[in-house]
């Protein structure tokens, strides 16, 4: 029988077929045109039951899976698919990750998320053999992220994306400076910087604002990596400031706003995502920002 994409059947003991709305797969081939069945990996089976009933609000979704396999005529062909990791979402936040681990002794329970993540040293996710003590995790580390735990993953995402929009904008400006380079260094003999400007502005594509933008990127992102910088995160009407990952965080309604922070976000969001304006700061996302104080370039 073929599973809904959006919904898990299985057969319970006695005959009996629940249907759950809040568990969803992913669409596999079967491999002869058709699309394969799914089922969750046996061993999760329960967890997932309880945790579907449980919390209907949240959905779990397939996020990877094996074959299964049946002999048909004397050979192994692929029958299906078993659902061995699935993420727990709740509308569009995921909260984390249940899975079957394997280890030497069978398969055991796997629970992992951000929370999780900040508890442990080494390893990935906390494990156990016990389906209550898998819920008793679940319970305790799964939910919606507060304003402060979304502050530290916003300040994460920051530090990746000033760092490859430094990265990216240097790259181009030294790219474009090797093409200019052997016209360039007979025309320096002679001639100054202004000069040059204009000789690269006809000869490399705006030369003096790519060099402009790469200095300006390298200064936000040096900004920001000395606590010099501050992060701007937009959760509702609320505004989380953040100057320093190890300051305090500051909640403020819009008109609270320094007016630099204000004028600097405003003009922002006016951006593409992971684009910087000089002496203004880098727009992350469209609710993370990062602002540099006036004059800082």
């Amino acid at each position: 029988m073929g599973i809904p994409r959006i919904c898990f059947v299985y057969y319970l003991y006695k005959g009996l077929v629940m249907t759950y709305e809040n568990i969803k797969f992913k669409e596999h081939d079967d491999g002869a045109g058709g699309k394969a069945t799914v089922a969750i990996e046996p061993f999760l089976v329960e967890l997932i039951e309880k945790l579907a009933l449980k919390y209907p609000q949240w959905v779990f979704e397939e996020a990877d899976s094996n074959f299964t396999w049946a002999q048909v005529n004397g050979k192994s062909v692929r029958s299906g698919y078993v659902a061995t990791h699935f993420k727990v979402m709740d509308k569009r936040e995921e909260l984390g990750l249940v899975y079957a681990d394997n280890y030497a002794k069978g398969k055991r329970y796997a629970v992992d998320n951000f929370r999780v993540q900040q508890m442990r040293e080494r390893g990935s996710g906390m494990k156990t053999i016990h389906l209550n003590k898998a819920m008793k995790h679940i319970d305790k580390f799964f939910g919606k992220k507060d304003i402060t735990e979304k502050v530290v993953e916003a300040c994460k995402v920051a530090y990746q994306i000033s760092y490859e929009v430094n990265n990216q904008l240097t790259s181009t400006m030294h790219s474009t400076w090797r093409d200019l380079q052997p016209k360039a260094i007979d025309f320096l003999l002679a001639k100054y910087w202004e000069e040059f400007c204009v000789f690269a502005k006809t000869e490399g594509g705006d030369f003096p604002r790519k060099t402009a933008e790469a200095k300006a990127s390298t200064a936000i992102d040096q900004a920001l990596r000395k606590g010099d910088a501050y992060l701007v995160h937009i959760d509702g009407l609320d505004y989380a400031i953040q100057k320093g990952e190890k300051n305090p965080i500051t909640i403020k309604a819009s008109e609270e706003l320094p007016d630099f922070i204000r004028r600097s976000v405003g003009m922002l969001k006016l951006l593409e995502d992971h684009q910087i304006l000089i002496d203004v700061g880098l727009r992350v996302s469209p609710t993370t920002f990062v602002v540099l104080e006036p004059n800082i370039c």
